[in-house]
Parts: C-alpha cells; structure tokens; sequence
C-alpha cells in the first residue's frame, strides 16, 4: 500500500549545517507547502504513515514539511551515486546501471537514490514502469532518452511524466517501437519543460505537428530534431516554419528528415520530397533576410532526405 505523492514546488535549501540531514546524503531539492497539516497528526498516525509510504514518498512528505520529522522515526535519507543512469527490462525484471557500469545497487526497504541529470531506458514497457524498483527512487532527469526495443504508448508518457514529476528539459529517443500512435501532443502536454527535443520512429508526427507542439508545449525550444513519412509530415510552408521559429528561442533549429511510406510509394516520396525542396529554396533565395534553409540527401541509408532551418 501507498499513498500518493506530492510534488516539490519551492525551494528548501539544506546545507552541512542542517540539523535535519548529512549534506552528504541530502541534496538541495524542491518543497511546497503540503495541501493538508499531516505535521498536526499524532505521532502514532504518522508513524503509521511512514510505513505505508514508499522511500520515495516519505522524502517527498520531508521536503513538503520542511521537517525530517513528519514520518518518524527514521529520516528517510537521500544518496545520490550517479549522474548517469540507465534502467534496462529483461524479461520483467528492471534493473539499473550508473555511469554504465554494471554495478547494482543493492536496493533495501530504506534505500533512496536521487537521478537528476540523464535517464536511459531500455526494453522499458508501460508494465516495467509498475516495478517495485521505483519506490526506491527520486526521478528528476533532465535528460530523458529511449533506446532500443523500449515499446511507447500514450499510457506509458503519461506514466514517466509523473515518475519524474515533469521535470524533463530534453528527449530523446532513438529506434523505438510505438506501440500505438503516440504524437507531439502527448509528448509535450505530459513534458512541459522541454526545450530540446529529438525523435526517431516512437513519436509519430502528424500533418498538424507544428499546432499541436505550439498548443502543448510550455517552454520554447532551442532544438527540434523529427522524423516522418511524406504523408505523417504533411506540406508546410516557408510562412509556417517562420512563425512556428518565431515562437521558439533565438537561434532555434529545426530539423526534419524525410522516411520513405514503402516501397510501393518511392515514386510519390521523391516527388514529395522535390517538391518540398523546390518551394524552399525558391522561397529563400527571394527572401534570403527571412529564413536560413538546407537540405541534405543520403544521409543514411534509411532517410530520403533531411530539410534543416533556422531564422537568420
């Protein structure tokens, strides 16, 4: 049994003078103001409190506190061993690397382990992310990656999103499998901080993916790297990519590289593909002051082409 999490929104800074903990095992993080005075409660009730809660859930209630002593009797301490984590699925056992190595933690009942700069996840699926594993962590990444075979689903954004509590600035995610279609909508409303994205083949692009990350997301971006097929990716314009820069960070650049539908349709993804080359270039050698474009052609041996911009 546990009970729901409450996530940090203001800051508590504890130092190595805080009678509440070593600053060894204590990083600086977040704290709120907690929606109902569990501090009030007679010891007994949150004694009782601390043993339901997860590790997890019992630092958070903490730091929401500003008191150690919200869930007695222990103080739930917090260690911070890596800064680079990678979380890998084998047949429904989730187990964790640092700094990838293949050193394990040992994981007890009071364990706790803070991840705040990268997160990999391999083989991961919206089951995985149910493990026991997870109430012996704090997940605040800034950088989220997917490697390969993980399986996506709208479920499975949803899922990490209050894992690490939104808390992701970049993504990545590399040779995916998505498990149903899973687009820049969902990424965005579920990550409102992100500033760099990159995708390969998990989130699929839609015709209107330029709408929907301008309607969801909640910081611009600096760099946005996509992959589609002609008819995922749809026709945009010179007047559509400006405005969808404008709306981004000074210097932001866009990527888009151009897949192939299938074989069946080579004929109609190079005339596609020229297409889009010839309204771009056509459009920036007479307005050379308003956009900076450029296409590539086989870059790899998957993509037709890959059509980069950027605001001069």
């Amino acid at each position: 049994m546990t009970v729901g999490s409450i996530e940090p929104i203001a800051f508590l800074v504890v130092n190595a003078r805080s009678p509440c903990l070593p600053s060894s095992t204590f990083n600086t993080l977040p704290t709120s103001t907690m929606p109902y005075p569990i501090s009030k409660l007679a010891y007994g009730i949150r004694s009782r409190l601390s043993e339901l809660a997860t590790p997890s859930e019992r630092y958070q209630f903490q730091i929401a506190a500003g008191n150690p002593s919200i869930c007695p009797p222990k103080v739930q301490l917090l260690q911070r061993p890596s800064s680079n984590w990678s979380l890998t699925s084998a047949h429904g056992n989730v187990s964790v690397t640092f700094d990838n190595s293949q050193l394990y933690p040992i994981f007890d009942h009071n364990n706790l382990y803070y991840c705040g700069t990268t997160l990999n996840l391999d083989n991961m699926s919206l089951a995985d992310l149910s493990s026991p594993i997870f109430h012996n962590f704090l997940l605040r990444p800034n950088t989220l990656r997917f490697n390969a075979r993980t399986v996506v689903c709208e479920r499975f954004i949803a899922k990490l999103s209050k894992l690490t509590a939104g808390r992701v600035k970049t993504f990545e995610e590399f040779a995916i499998e998505a498990a149903d279609d899973v687009g820049f909508r969902d990424l965005f409303s579920a990550f409102r901080r992100l500033n760099r994205v990159t995708t390969y083949y998990g989130i699929v692009p839609t015709p209107t993916w330029m709408t929907d990350i301008l309607e969801n997301q909640g910081k611009k971006l600096s760099f946005l790297s996509i992959k589609g097929t002609p008819g995922q990716l749809g026709e945009f314009t010179a007047s559509e990519v400006i405005t969808f820069l404008r709306a981004q960070k000074t210097g932001c650049e866009l990527w888009v590289t151009i897949l192939p539908s299938s074989a069946m349709t080579e004929v109609a993804d190079y005339d596609y593909v020229n297409s889009m080359k010839r309204t771009f270039k056509n459009y920036v050698k007479e307005n050379p002051q308003h956009l900076f474009y450029k296409s590539q052609s086989g870059v790899d041996h998957i993509s037709i082409s890959v059509l980069s911009f950027r605001l001069p």
